[in-house]
């Protein structure tokens, strides 16, 4: 057997992990000044792409490349303490975790356990995504990038080393070219897939693998190879990758768009600083080399797979954020796991005192994973082994309205333009039918909508798109300022879709106070600019509340124009109001008082305070309505609270689906809401 070739070893490069590692776990813990910190896990994918790449040119060019090798040095490398984590947090999730909890989690595991957690991820993104908080296992996604990378980058490399040697460095900037400018036109587009998936994210890893090439002491890259620095230069280098990654460290935020342009200075970053440290030390080099530095770097993997869990499960214990302190504290008690991890579970491995051969790892590894998946898949496809490993009874887990929902009573068709329309009945007089139109809190109602039409066999037709005020020509801009083109399109053809159902009420179900905060725009009007301020606090608050009332006054001035358009079709209209807004996540809420012994009650809230939350939307909207005759208020509030109270529970079901959102029991339970339209629809039948 050959003499397997090496890299040498570079003390900065695991004190640049330590630089990439501790703004990610002081960024998840929320710590002031430390808002970007998720950048370092883009100085992470530089510094694998360039040292695993090194290794497998050497490896190449030593002739000594295996395949099998490479992937046994992964599962030693990646596995035992990945599996470590998984397995403490499964033990922790039963004991801490809600069923719904329990099941996200065993989804997570599911996806991790093919390493496409990632994915996963990716399609949870959404309305109704539960907070990133809440998923213990959300930082494996980059794990998933990773091998996901590692699955193919091998083999194409050795087929380029073989076949295209001379054309390699040319390949690896077109493909790691063509990566970034899909990342930055869909960090812009498709934000979460920009974030998550690996086409968009195969760049940064490409960056340290275009470096590790240019720094390849082959023949076959003279024609490519770095120039050799000056000291000066170098020092002048290394300064700047620093900057580059302290920087958007202190000025991001989780409000900066994703990696797109905003991912390029950290890894120009971590490129600069390795190739200034290549064959030379620099100030900044020596002091990443730093013991105490070295020694982060070391454990900078069970670092990253261990804090991300505990403050996940701290926080969803103690129902609340954390603080500070208290996140200083975890990251600490993370470290103190984090060493024991590696001591104890990652050297063993690696070092082949345990499972020494190469067979042992890799049917250890597969049979692992497997059962991993099984078990991931078996929890989350049961909904009640999820309620018996969280030992709940006295709760029962809420169902999405659209999940309860017969689909065999209703039909889906497309109308005015492709906007698809949901129907409940199969009535044909115009004078029973009703449209709920809106956004997410119109969808909430579908289960109601099912009820009414089968108790009162009359047509319902339901149109929702989530986020979506139904208001004429009016949609939210984006962070970005740019309209949503579904809900424009919809609400631009209120004509044709009433032309075509023959409709003789609508109800307008929206969030309607979200829209004292998130700005309106009505297409055909100038998008108008930010309203800036001075920079005080006081001229902070001064430029809120403008953009509040003007907020306000273009809701009235929308919903007026709504209601007099319906008026002029001859078709009555009722204003929807949202329920009861809670605090807290309900069923979540629910489930751990449940465990914890208290009455349910405690999860109440008082009308008041809900009343109070509403009160200036709710007087722009009475306010509108009270100018027709056509138009009413329903208010959910009259059915979802009574004695002062807003109560979140009916027997053992779960009225809401979140904090907001009405469950398949809570809809249908609130459906008398609609009694008073139902009234209306009876009495036109009898004149």
């Amino acid at each position: 057997m050959k003499e397997r070739t090496v890299v040498t070893y570079r003390r900065e490069i695991d004190g640049l992990r330590a630089l990439a590692v501790l703004p990610v776990m002081l960024c998840h813990a929320h710590i002031p000044g430390f808002g970007g910190g998720f950048v370092g896990v883009d100085v992470f994918f530089v510094i694998s792409g360039f040292l695993i790449t090194s290794i497998l040119l050497r490896e190449i060019e030593g002739g000594d490349f295996s395949l099998w090798d490479f992937y046994e040095r992964r599962c030693r490398r990646i596995l035992p303490p990945l599996l470590l984590v998984v397995f403490g947090s499964a033990l922790l999730a039963a004991s801490l975790l809600t069923p719904m909890e329990i099941r996200s989690f065993a989804r997570s595991a599911m996806w991790l356990s093919f390493f496409s957690s990632n994915v996963g991820f990716f399609r949870d993104v959404g309305y109704f995504d539960a907070e990133a908080e809440t998923k213990p296992l959300l930082h494996t996604w980059t794990l998933s990038v990773e091998e996901q990378f590692y699955l193919v980058f091998p083999i194409l490399l050795l087929l380029s080393m073989r076949y295209a040697r001379t054309q390699l460095p040319a390949l690896l900037i077109l493909v790691t070219s063509a990566s970034m400018l899909l990342s930055l036109v869909a960090t812009s587009n498709e934000p979460a897939a920009a974030f998550y998936l690996i086409p968009s994210r195969a760049w940064e890893l490409g960056f340290g693998s275009i470096l590790a090439v240019a720094s390849s002491s082959g023949a076959s890259f003279a024609r490519f190879r770095l120039p050799q620095l000056s000291q000066g230069i170098a020092e002048a280098l290394a300064g700047i990758g620093a900057l580059c990654i302290i920087l958007p460290v202190v000025r991001y935020s989780s409000a900066t768009p994703f990696p797109g342009a905003a991912a390029l200075p950290p890894c120009a970053g971590a490129v600069l600083l390795i190739w200034a440290n290549t064959g030379r030390s620099t100030r900044v080099g020596k002091a990443l080399s730093a013991p105490w530095m070295v020694g982060i770097g070391l454990v900078s993997y069970s670092l990253y797979l261990w804090h991300w869990p505990l403050l996940v499960f701290a926080r969803l214990n103690k129902d609340a954020q954390l603080t500070s302190q208290e996140g200083l504290v975890l990251l600490i008690v993370a470290a103190v796991v984090s060493a024991a991890s590696f001591r104890f579970v990652e050297m063993p491995l690696r070092n082949r005192a345990v499972l020494p051969t190469r067979r042992h790892v890799l049917a250890g590894s597969l049979a692992s994973l497997l059962a991993m998946g099984v078990a991931g898949y078996s929890v989350w496809d049961q909904e009640p082994l999820a309620a018996e490993i969280a030992g709940e009874a006295a709760v029962r887990e809420p169902v999405w309205p659209e999940k309860g929902v017969r689909l065999e009573d209703t039909t889906t068709r497309e109308v005015a333009g492709g906007i698809e329309l949901r129907t409940f009945g199969s009535r044909d007089h115009s004078a029973d039918s009703i449209l709920i139109l809106g956004d997410s809190l119109a969808h909430h109602w579908i289960a109601a909508a099912e009820s009414l039409a089968a108790q009162h066999d009359i047509v319902v037709h339901l149109q929702s798109i989530p986020s979506c005020p139904p208001l004429v020509n009016t949609t939210y801009k984006s962070s970005a300022f740019r309209p949503r083109e579904a809900c424009i399109a919809r609400n631009r053809l209120y004509a044709d879709l009433v032309e075509q159902i023959d409709i003789r009420h609508v109800v307008l179900a929206s969030n309607w106070p979200r829209y004292r905060t998130r700005e309106l725009w009505v297409h055909g009007t100038p998008v108008p600019p930010r309203r800036k301020h001075a920079g005080t606090k006081q001229a902070e608050i001064e430029a809120r509340d403008a953009q509040e009332r003007a907020n306000l006054e273009l809701l009235e001035r929308q919903l007026d124009a709504t209601i007099q358009w319906f008026g002029e079709q001859d078709i009555s209209v009722w204003v929807m109001l949202p329920p009861p807004h809670f605090p807290f996540d309900v069923p979540k809420r629910l489930f751990r008082l449940a465990r914890e012994g208290t009455p349910l009650e405690a999860s109440f809230i008082a009308t008041e305070r809900v009343l109070q939350q509403r009160r200036p939307s709710y007087e722009v909207l009475a306010r509108v309505v009270n100018k027709f005759p056509h138009a009413n208020l329903m208010d959910p509030v009259g059915v979802l609270c009574r004695d002062g109270s807003c109560f979140t529970v009916d027997g053992r079901d779960p009225l809401y689906w979140d904090e907001l959102h009405l469950s398949y029991h809570g809809s249908r339970y609130a459906a008398r809401i609609f009694d008073p339209l139902v009234s209306d629809i009876v009495g036109a039948r009898s004149r």
